[in-house]
């Protein structure tokens, strides 16, 4: 079997997998076609389809006034812009060969017919998946405290002292910092896992965030660079792009911005 040959077969089952009763006859001839003029057509009809999916959800976006799509949304919206581009210049080359007359000496399955089947190969992916954006077109709204499995400290007046100073001394806007210091084994985890799930401290900041980074053996910037990639994880950040620490704080500032936060950082 030859590489077109076997090319054409994938892509014919890939695209034979992703019928749906809505664009079959559009999937069943850009798989199973030899006409480059059928593929042709149905290869307009489907990037047709996709930008009225585009528009379509696009429309949702500005009747429901949705300031933040989700990132998957986002990441399915650049891979449409991409396709439409690639779809546009490959039959805008087909119209010009055609006109002169070119598109005679193509084989029915030469790289040309190849290149539309798994062009629309992609668009047909981007269909499907555009099925799935209607309940995730919009990010879930991060949980201001993810609560943790914590012990009952109340009895313990070495613990739970602590924890009513600490809740104290958070009550006082120039705190900035406080220290829950001593031997491994004393309670500190404790403490900080009840400060975590208190409802004095779920009324008092709008998010808490617990972080756990192992230390970084003397190595400050592993040190930071741990903690900014748990506290991204934590805020659900957009890691798409430049990735260098100063990148990644700005991102973290953007969305901690006018926000009342607490971080809980366990070493």
């Amino acid at each position: 079997m030859t590489a077109e040959v076997a090319a054409a077969a994938a892509v014919m089952g890939a695209l034979t997998q992703a019928k749906t009763a809505f664009w079959a006859p559009i999937v069943d001839t850009i798989a199973s076609s030899n006409d480059m003029e059928e593929i042709y057509t149905a290869l307009k009809e489907a990037i047709a389809m996709l930008g009225a999916k585009r528009d379509d959800h696009q429309n949702v976006i500005q009747r429901r006034k949705i300031k933040m799509p989700s990132k998957t949304y986002d990441q399915w919206i650049h891979r449409v812009i991409k396709t439409e581009e690639e779809v546009k210049k490959l039959l805008a080359r087909y119209d010009k060969q055609s006109e002169s007359s070119q598109i005679i000496c193509f084989l029915p399955r030469s790289n040309f017919s190849n290149e539309m089947k798994k062009k629309g190969e992609k668009v047909i992916k981007l269909l499907e998946d555009s099925n799935q954006l209607g309940s995730i077109l919009v990010d879930q709204p991060l949980e201001p405290v993810i609560k943790l499995i914590a012990p009952n400290i109340k009895k313990f007046s070495t613990l739970q002292m602590p924890l009513e100073d600490t809740l104290d001394l958070l009550k006082k806007d120039k705190v900035k910092g406080i220290a829950i210091s001593g031997m491994m084994g004393t309670g500190k985890t404790a403490i900080m896992k009840n400060l975590n799930n208190h409802e004095e401290v779920a009324k008092r900041f709008d998010m808490v965030m617990w972080i756990k980074v192992s230390a970084g053996e003397g190595n400050e910037n592993l040190d930071m660079s741990q903690l900014q990639n748990a506290i991204a994880k934590r805020l659900k950040v957009d890691m798409e792009g430049p990735s260098d620490s100063d990148n990644i704080a700005e991102r973290i500032s953007n969305e901690l911005n006018g926000k009342r936060y607490l971080l809980l950082r366990r070493r």
